[in-house]
């Protein structure tokens, strides 16, 4: 680590112990994945275009030999990978789909209890 890493990471730790985070490996584990998300990467996207990006902003690979590369958030909107259920996706961006999980999680118990609610009145 450069001094500047380092005294990043040092006032990082500080700011998580102050939150009550008493564990050094826990705090050095999300700085390296902090540090790692924001890394910047040269990138082939599915269109063909080479990127400058971030890290975070590339949530997946799609294997088709007919347009080979990573895909963008942006680009998984537009290709709509999800929703067919494309054989050849692979998700890349660990923490990015488990907050998209989480999130369908949250809905589907907020549909449910609506659903219960309703049957009850």
């Amino acid at each position: 680590m450069t001094n500047e890493e380092n005294l990043e990471y040092i006032e990082y730790i500080n700011k998580l112990k102050s939150c009550g985070l008493p564990n050094a490996d826990d705090a050095m584990q999300r700085f390296e994945s902090t540090r790692r998300q924001n890394e910047e990467i040269f990138a082939r996207l599915i269109t063909g275009e080479r990127i400058y990006t971030k890290r975070k902003n590339i949530i997946g690979f799609c294997h088709c030999e007919m347009h080979k590369g990573s895909i963008s958030k942006a680009l998984y909107k537009i290709h709509d990978c999800g929703g067919k259920g494309c054989f050849y996706f692979e998700r890349t961006n660990p923490e990015y789909w488990a907050m998209i999980d989480s999130i369908a999680a949250a809905k589907k118990r907020k549909k449910k209890t609506k659903k219960k609610t309703k049957t009850a009145s």
